[in-house]
């Protein structure tokens, strides 16, 4: 398990940067790789990264400890938005009854 910032400024620093830091070196890379859409952020791929974990059936306090959430809740926030989802998914499965 990493004990320190996974992202910093430079290699040796032990502090973590900026969101907006962040935000930038994530649209710089995704523009190089020639993967930049409007709907894809640093933020989506966050989200992608917890949809990801709860798919491949993570605990609530696996996601927390990945996602640096200090709180449960605001981990739970994440497992709502993809239930809701989830739900919508499944509403658009055709189904025939006899």
């Amino acid at each position: 398990m990493l004990s320190g910032p996974v992202f910093t400024p430079a290699p040796t620093a032990m502090i973590r940067i900026s969101t907006r830091s962040m935000r930038r070196r994530v649209d710089m890379y995704l523009t190089k790789s020639k993967l930049k859409r409007p709907q894809l952020s640093a933020h989506s791929l966050r989200s992608t990264a917890a949809t990801l974990l709860m798919e491949s059936g993570a605990t609530l306090l696996e996601m927390q400890m990945f996602l640096g959430h200090k709180s449960p809740e605001t981990t739970i926030r994440y497992i709502g938005r993809l239930d809701k989802l989830a739900d919508q998914a499944a509403t658009r499965i055709p189904i025939k009854v006899k």
